[in-house]
């Protein structure tokens, strides 16, 4: 261990600087009770406040002293960042502050479970060597991309296997575990759960770290967008392959699922069924807590790093507006500077032509891509086509006019200058359609393709001459469809 990072620890760690207080004992002890004895993550404002003014009333008949003060105030001496033993967050949903363990006090938490373990009660050595042999061993195999090293291990892992069923199908006994080396088992699984569950206190204040450097950039000078997306974009990805983060995502990818999830809830489910653990209800009753929490846990990491996200977005939205609010005002001052000119000068000496149907958009209003329209598929029955039926499919496929887009893009445009805004039906009246129905359908594709309004759910009829027919009228019911300037300068 380094001496500086020592001095360190001990001089200004959060988690020393608990162990270390007058009142550590009771702090402690209120802790693991709220959080972990109860197996919560988070507690309302309200609900600790009142959980410590109940712990306090109990403390009275034993150390009248401890802990004097109002239960409130130790509350936000504990949030405080001189403490850093709770973090105080804002909830989702509800108007009062959340309260969850730091990862300092994670850290003490820990080391006083540990240290209160050793009592001489039991102490579960064997399964760990045994734990630890099998990563080491894990750890050759997988780590070596010689194929010959795999197929040693495969192969001896066979033969094991092999043995064993020519055991039991010989009549032999089955091999198990003893009674001791069962419990054992068990603690071990516990221990490491409630110290996984301490880890996830680390991964979230990295996160939280990397939203508030984002924020940071933000309000400390003008940087451009693409810069801080840049810098989020890189720190984000560093995050994701640290040896930290990338442990944290594939965690994540077993604990939510499904597969995994079925599987945990299944072994649980059977460790009801050992006999040598009946004595110890509460041992199983905690792994499936902590299965529980742990994907809590997860969920809530994963809450904090979309928080990052919408930070960033929020933030680029801001900026693009900002710019574009600076846009119009550069506009609106040219506007001003060409009038003075006219006024003062020949208006045909010089002059600036401003396109005023340009439209400005940020790329972030337009929605999120959707799935499209999925079609049932029909099987078409194999049948024998007349001569005469497949010559008529071919006169009326020879008669389809080849729709002009540039024409019908070009009436749009002319539809709604100076703002105007003009229903389908209006354009259809003012240019019929010389290719009937299909020209309709043209229209309707352009208002879609360019983000003008279509009302699915209201309709409006009209009638069209119907193609190659002269003096023969179609009445069509087609949806509510919208033009407008803004959309058609696209």
């Amino acid at each position: 261990m380094e001496l500086d990072r020592l001095r360190t620890l001990f001089e200004g760690g959060p988690a020393i600087r608990l162990l270390r207080s007058p009142n550590a004992a009771y702090i402690v002890g209120f802790l693991h009770r709220q959080f972990k004895r109860a197996e919560q993550i988070s507690i309302v404002h309200s609900e600790i406040v009142t959980a410590l003014a109940d712990f306090q009333d109990d403390l009275r008949n034993i150390e009248p002293e401890a802990l004097s003060r109002q239960p409130g105030e130790y509350v936000a001496e504990w949030s405080s960042s001189s403490c850093q033993w709770l973090a105080r967050r804002l909830g989702r949903s509800i108007d009062e502050p959340l309260y969850q363990l730091t990862s300092h006090t994670e850290d003490a938490l820990a080391l006083v479970e540990r240290v209160l373990g050793r009592d001489g009660t039991f102490v579960a050595t064997e399964s760990r060597l045994k734990l630890v042999i099998d990563t080491l061993d894990d750890l050759v195999v997988r780590a070596s991309d010689d194929p010959e090293v795999r197929l040693v291990a495969l192969r001896e892992r066979r033969a094991e296997i092999s043995r064993e069923i020519e055991a039991i199908e010989s009549g032999e006994a089955v091999r198990t575990y003893r009674p001791a080396q069962i419990r054992e088992r068990l603690l071990t699984a516990v221990s490491l759960l409630r110290e996984l569950q301490g880890d996830f206190r680390s991964v979230e204040d990295s996160f939280r770290s990397l939203t508030r450097a984002v924020q940071a950039k933000q309000l400390s000078g003008p940087d451009r967008p693409g810069g801080i997306l840049e810098y989020v974009l890189d720190e984000e990805d560093l995050l994701k392959r640290s040896d930290q983060g990338a442990s944290f995502y594939e965690f994540v990818r077993l604990i939510l699922s499904p597969s995994e999830t079925d599987r945990i809830e299944a072994l649980i489910e059977s460790l009801t069924d050992i006999d040598e653990l009946a004595a110890m209800p509460e041992r199983v009753e905690q792994v499936s807590g902590l299965i529980d929490l742990l994907q809590d846990e997860a969920q809530g990491v994963l809450r904090t790093n979309r928080r990052l996200s919408a930070t960033l977005r929020r933030l680029l939205d801001e900026r693009s507006e900002g710019e574009r609010r600076r846009v119009a005002e550069l506009l609106s001052e040219v506007r001003a500077l060409a009038l003075e000119r006219c006024e003062s000068s020949d208006p045909r000496a010089d002059g600036l032509e401003l396109d005023l149907d340009l439209a400005i958009r940020s790329p972030f209003r337009r929605s999120f891509w959707t799935k499209g329209t999925e079609f049932d598929a029909t099987e078409l029955a194999e049948r024998e086509v007349a001569p005469s039926e497949r010559l008529d499919a071919f006169s009326q496929l020879a008669e389809l006019r080849h729709l002009d887009w540039r024409t019908l893009r070009a009436r749009i445009v002319e539809e709604t200058r100076e703002g105007r805004v003009v229903r389908l039906s209006e354009v259809l009246s003012a240019h019929p359609p010389r290719a009937g129905v299909m020209e309709v359908l043209g229209y309707i594709q352009l208002a879609r393709d360019g983000g003008h309004f279509i009302d699915r759910l209201r309709f409006e009829t009209v009638v069209i001459d119907a193609k190659g027919e002269a003096g023969v009228k179609l009445e069509l019911e087609i949806p509510l469809t919208i033009f407008s300037a803004s959309e058609a300068s696209h």
